[in-house]
């Protein structure tokens, strides 16, 4: 009965250990968090005596992979992995990566970080310049409208200033009707998703059109816009924060044209990259 007895003494021992061990382990979490202290180390192993690599802002949403004893999260920082101190975090409450929605989860003001963090579509080009402007543009399919698009993010001195969907990011170029076409259905999809409250201008010279619609929101405005002044067709959805630039402030064929000149700047840069 001894030898039994003792046996079973040491399977239990033996189980305890195994279970104990495979609680110090990591552990997946595959979960968004948002930094909740003024400064957030990042470490390059999870240890207080790791080197540091770099640090985060309070406010910075982070996707933590998962956990590591002593109280440590891994994330990817500067496509590396990376190790910050859980207790500077606060839970999102979603345990996979969501869809963000413009003017909700994404707001201008945000940094070229915090965007590319919370962003969990296709990235189809990536431009960072903090001394000037940065891009980063997604790859949507049929997102949006149900239409094939891209979504581009422009930000000045690592700030979103600049949001736009590209209706045509091959650039091909469309007759007028066909043109007139696109603005319509887009037309009448911003109407359901913005409302009916809006003003637009129709400028049509020979073969050359604008054609724009403009909603005004809570703190930006959103303006829907076809043009082939270029030689090609561009076919966009842009947002911008109200502001010296806004509606308010200039005509809306002054808008339009601006709005139409970023979108070509940043034509012009995605050519030469």
């Amino acid at each position: 009965m001894k030898k039994i007895s003792s046996s079973i003494l040491a399977v239990i021992l033996f189980l305890t250990v195994c279970l104990f061990g495979i609680q110090t382990e990591a552990a997946a979490v595959n979960k968004h968090y948002t930094v909740n202290v003024a400064k957030l180390d990042v470490r390059e192993k999870p240890s207080p005596k790791a080197k540091i690599v770099g640090s985060l802002k309070k406010g910075t949403v982070v996707f933590v992979y998962s956990t590591e004893p002593g109280g440590w999260s891994r994330i990817k920082y500067n496509g590396k992995a990376g190790y910050i101190a859980s207790s500077g975090l606060k839970g999102q409450g979603s345990s996979t990566k969501t869809t963000p929605i413009l003017m909700k989860d994404i707001k201008f003001g945000m940094t070229y970080q915090q965007v590319k963090n919370r962003e969990t579509r296709g990235l189809y080009y990536d431009y960072y310049d903090p001394l000037i402007t940065s891009y980063l543009t997604y790859d949507l399919k049929k997102s949006k409208y149900n239409m094939t698009s891209h979504l581009v993010y422009q930000f000045d001195y690592k700030s979103l200033v600049n949001v736009w969907y590209d209706f045509n990011p091959k650039r091909n170029y469309h007759p007028i009707s066909q043109l007139r076409s696109y603005y319509m259905k887009l037309q009448a999809q911003g109407i359901k998703e913005f409302g009916g409250d809006y003003y637009y201008n129709h400028t049509q010279n020979g073969d050359y059109v604008d054609f724009s619609t403009t909603w005004s929101l809570d703190g930006y405005d959103v303006t829907l816009g076809v043009t082939n002044k270029f030689g090609y067709s561009t076919i966009t959805l842009y947002y911008d924060p109200v502001g010296y630039q806004s509606s308010s402030s200039q005509s809306d064929e002054d808008k339009f044209k601006r709005l139409i000149e970023e979108v070509e700047k940043y034509n012009k840069q995605l050519n030469t990259h």
